[in-house]
């Protein structure tokens, strides 16, 4: 309870900054909506297991869209961060906040692929059935298959990848 009150805390404090962001700095921070502003946070953020101090006192402010890396020594921490940031743990002391329109993922070592193809695999979450989204879920975006497209070639995927994506994306 206390730490869904913080968060909504933190929430409440960043809606009340962006009540006085202009149009002008919206387009200068290249963004559609005011929410995309805020930042994903960690402030004060401590947590032990079995007496052993995990993370200490961490602070973090990341910008939407923002990739980060987060390297350590073996067992320093790089997991627990992780699973705090997803909300599956909760910090004994300080706040994780991520706005609630956002969802966390993490790039493991080794892949993990969910049953299906290709294109079900890159877009793991979204809806691809338009009725579907229409009728109960009007505010979701659909999958935009050149959008797609180009984020992959952008990340270097190989020509075949890229043929096999265009295949069940026409589909």
């Amino acid at each position: 309870l206390a730490n869904r009150r913080r968060r909504m805390d933190l929430g409440a404090k960043a809606r009340e900054e962006l009540k006085h962001t202009s149009a002008d700095d919206l387009a200068s921070n290249l963004v559609k909506y005011k929410e995309d502003l805020i930042p994903i946070q960690l402030h004060d953020l401590t947590f032990h297991r079995r007496g052993r101090k995990i993370l200490d006192c961490v602070n973090i402010a990341a910008p939407q869209g923002s990739v980060v890396a987060v390297i350590s020594d073996e067992r320093a921490g790089k997991a627990t961060l992780m699973r705090l940031l997803s909300q599956s743990l909760m910090p004994q002391e300080g706040t994780v906040f991520v706005p609630p329109h956002l969802r966390i993922l993490q790039v493991c070592d080794a892949p993990h692929l969910v049953p299906g193809n290709l294109l079900a695999n890159l877009t793991f979450g979204v809806s691809i059935d338009k009725h579907a989204v229409e009728e109960h879920h009007p505010s979701l975006e659909l999958i935009q298959p050149a959008r797609l497209r180009d984020i992959c070639m952008k990340l270097g995927m190989g020509a075949g990848l890229l043929q096999q994506l265009q295949k069940e994306t026409a589909e």
